[in-house]
């Protein structure tokens, strides 16, 4: 009878097999973590429309996403018993399913997203599903600085953005002068809109913009709440009669005839 040597078939079974449990483990869930964390830089942009609203016309959303995985948020709240404006700053991520997550400084998610293969996002309800009805087209927001896809170039004027007022009529502004809000401009040249605040009412309108950096202000609708002190219609005239404007940094100078008639300051 021959005797199996079983002491030595054991220990070379066993490394076998080890080797190729080794082998076949998958890769630790850190790593595939790490290997999808999102390029901000890649996927950061601003975006803007008008989304339906309960109790009010609609609210503007203005958001910008940015390369550092920050983001600010500006809702204007339009019609309806008051008119106000909520800024949000925070942070931004993907969730895994082409998902944009906003979330305040507090780290309370304030906002959902959903990136549409147009370059839109879609806002999505609080659980994250998106809003079905007649009115579903309204919740999307469209990129504002679109790039020019034969050069490469970001097409983003030196005008989009928001402008707070400082100067009007010769007079420092001062926020106590104003039962809202200090009146400020949104400006995105690329589709024509102006929109902002008088300091008392939301108003809505067009821009022209020229190479010799000649301008067209034309305010158009505002909301009708009655404020005190706040001569709102001078601020409309005003807007109506720049010609021109010059740019110096973070300072906005609105001219008539050569004539520097109101300084804003940018806001974001």
């Amino acid at each position: 009878m021959m005797i199996q040597n079983y002491s030595l078939r054991f220990p070379i079974l066993f490394l076998v097999f080890g080797f190729s449990f080794i082998a076949c483990s998958p890769t630790p869930q850190v790593d595939r973590a790490i290997a999808s964390l999102p390029d901000f830089e890649q996927h950061a942009g601003d975006w803007s429309g008008k989304i339906p609203c309960d109790g009010c016309e609609h609210i503007l959303y203005d958001l910008s996403l940015k390369g550092d995985g920050t983001f600010s948020l500006e809702q204007e709240f339009v019609g309806g018993m008051s008119n106000r404006s909520i800024m949000q700053k925070g942070n931004w991520s993907f969730d895994g399913q082409n998902r944009i997550i906003l979330k305040n400084e507090d780290d309370r998610e304030v906002g959902i997203f959903l990136n549409e293969r147009d370059g839109s996002i879609r806002k999505l309800s609080r659980s994250g599903l998106e809003i079905k009805g007649d009115d579903a087209d309204q919740y999307l927001l469209t990129p504002k600085n679109p790039t020019n896809s034969d050069t490469g170039r970001d097409d983003k004027h030196e005008l989009n953005g928001r402008w707070s007022l400082t100067m009007f009529e010769n007079q420092s502004v001062q926020e106590m002068n104003y039962s809202a809000k200090i009146p400020h401009l949104l400006i995105q040249v690329e589709s024509n809109r102006l929109s902002g605040s008088t300091g008392c009412n939301s108003m809505s309108g067009e821009i022209e913009v020229y190479d010799d950096r000649s301008i067209s202000l034309r305010p158009g609708p505002t909301t009708r709440m009655m404020c005190e002190g706040v001569n709102e219609q001078a601020f409309l005239d005003l807007l109506s009669s720049v010609d021109s404007y010059k740019l110096e940094k973070d300072r906005l100078d609105l001219q008539s005839d050569g004539r520097v008639i109101a300084v804003f300051e940018r806001s974001f």
